[in-house]
């Protein structure tokens, strides 16, 4: 059975095996140490400090007391939220668990007062595009091109609650 929980310090070896398995290197997220975790969306310039300065907004996804996805993401203004990353070990795609990770991340934004909630996907990395749609987000067009290590990224985005007025 799996379990979601707030990530804490000590997953970080346990998200660390998901990214090396999920990510083929050289590419820009194969994160290679703790040190290389907290780094930012390819949706922030890379001169802008990251967003991601902490564990906290992150969760993971247990079956037992093994990771098998995790999903980060903060709100980034007052209406606005944005996940960073959702991640599955390879062989436990398809079993619901980043749907089940995407709902708690969500349920955290909307307690937070998002109404929306975003998501880059790197074109090298399309074939999380599906989920996305599947789970209610819409292709923005406006193609980002983030530092020259990350190419192009397609923003997406859903609306996760009632739109507000500054």
């Amino acid at each position: 059975m799996i379990q979601i929980r707030k990530a804490v310090p000590t997953d970080i070896d346990g998200i660390l095996q998901i990214y090396q398995k999920e990510t083929p290197s050289p590419s820009p997220f194969h994160i290679e140490s703790e040190q290389d975790f907290f780094i930012p969306s390819p949706s922030y310039n890379k001169n802008t400090p990251s967003p991601i300065q902490s564990i906290e907004g992150w969760w993971v996804a247990l079956d037992q007391e093994y990771i098998v996805g995790v999903i980060g993401g903060e709100l980034i203004d007052y209406i606005n939220s944005e996940i960073f990353d959702l991640m599955l070990h390879p062989n436990r795609r398809g079993e619901g668990i980043g749907t089940q990770l995407l709902k708690t991340l969500t349920e955290q934004h909307i307690a937070q007062g998002a109404c929306e909630q975003w998501v880059s996907i790197d074109k090298n990395f399309g074939t999380n595009a599906p989920f996305c749609i599947a789970q209610g987000f819409e292709y923005v067009p406006e193609t980002l091109e983030g530092a020259k290590e990350w190419g192009i990224v397609y923003r997406y985005k859903r609306t996760i609650g009632p739109m507000k007025h500054p």
